[in-house]
């Protein structure tokens, strides 16, 4: 299966699940039923002419049979095709993806199609396909107006299009929680696109003190040791919201939590992300010796997918620069170098000069720090 789809439908449903278990436990049964449908559409992948007659037959014999489905999810997956391929290709995914919803509409699976049904994640025109996913949801919640799954799902799937109006899924999150109050998922889901959106505004803190307050109704409803992802999302959500202590509480527990032995792909955006929000945090205690150490242990994260293409947010360290600690701006601008605008790495592709742009915006920054200004960029004056 490509890396985009995957990306897709894997990273974001381990985001939805993770309260649901420790840091040191096996996964639980709902994230294990969504790695098999991983696995399946990687099998799919594969599948000769002769294995994909054979599964559709299958599955019109069968619409519930979920494996077979995401086999021929996986083979008809558009990504990294060309533009004609694509076109053809999605005629077949696009109604596969949409029986998921009519047919395992209380799955966590269901949810994520609205990421699946988006044409523009694959550089596809919109042909209507994710409206055609949210009018499904619509009629299912008119049958099922008091079934928690279905409209937490439904909530999960509409998300998803950042370009629709957020306010009428923050609703649909909230009904979940109301509907299923014993059950940690759905605060867990409102929590972050509280935290979203207070991010969005500008660090809006009623914004983060309610998506503080869902997280920590997330993890005490979940009963579990808090996981090194709980406790990052809680740091975060407390420094967005100004309440300094819980920063600390839940930071340095984050912190101690990372195991450098067994990294992942967002094990670089923790190193940063905590240890930043954990500089801003010393940084209101009066503390800038603490301060600056907390600023180079970000600079010192190996990087990430997200932090290797865009950078991290230099805001902590103009945070510092107004502060006066100019030397240790400019340590950590040493370190962040390692990991974006690397130039020591090979190319991705002929005339790939990316990282060579970055290595010259980082010398900007530089420049403009030693000569006693804080660089003008919104990324460092939020």
């Amino acid at each position: 299966m490509k890396l985009q789809l995957k990306i897709i439908l894997i990273a974001a449903l381990f985001a939805l699940t993770a309260l649901v278990r420790s840091a040191d436990a096996t996964v639980d049964q709902a994230t294990a039923e969504q790695l098999q449908q991983a696995k399946q559409m990687d099998a799919g992948h594969a599948f000769t002419p002769e294995q994909v007659k054979a599964a559709e037959a299958r599955l019109q014999a069968n619409p519930k049979d979920l494996d077979t489905r995401f086999q021929l999810l996986g083979y008809y997956d558009p990504s990294h095709k060309s533009s004609v391929e694509k076109k053809e290709l999605w005629k077949h995914f696009a109604p596969l993806a949409l029986g998921i919803i009519e047919n395992h509409p209380e799955s966590d699976l269901a949810g994520q199609t609205g990421a699946m049904l988006l044409a523009r994640f694959y550089d596809l025109p919109d042909s209507g396909d994710w409206e055609k996913g949210a009018a499904l949801w619509d009629k299912l919640m008119a049958a099922n107006p008091t079934n928690a799954q279905i409209v937490g799902q439904a909530a999960v799937y509409r998300s998803w299009d950042a370009f629709q109006p957020q306010e009428p899924t923050m609703r649909l999150f909230e009904k979940a929680c109301q509907l299923d109050p014993k059950n940690s998922k759905w605060p867990q889901a409102l929590g972050k696109r509280y935290l979203e959106q207070a991010t969005q505004l500008r660090d809006d803190r009623e914004l983060a003190g309610k998506a503080l307050t869902m997280l920590e109704r997330a993890a005490s409803l979940a009963g579990a040791p808090l996981t090194v992802e709980d406790n990052a999302g809680l740091a975060m959500a407390a420094g967005q919201a100004e309440q300094w202590a819980k920063v600390f509480q839940y930071g340095t527990n984050a912190i101690a939590r990372l195991d450098p032995a067994k990294p992942d792909w967002n094990y670089g955006n923790l190193v940063h992300d905590v240890n930043a929000m954990l500089c801003l945090a010393a940084l209101h205690a009066g503390d800038k010796k603490r301060a600056g150490d907390y600023l180079l242990s970000a600079g010192r994260s190996p990087g990430s997918p997200q932090l290797d293409s865009f950078g991290p947010d230099f805001s902590y360290a103009g945070k510092m620069l107004k502060a006066g600690e100019t030397n240790v701006v400019l340590q950590y601008l040493d370190l962040v170098g390692n990991f974006w605008g690397n130039t020591n790495r090979p190319a991705r592709y002929p005339g790939d000069d990316f990282d060579l742009e970055k290595a010259r915006l980082l010398e900007k920054y530089r420049q403009e720090i030693r000569a006693g200004k804080i660089p003008a960029e919104g990324r460092w004056t939020r």
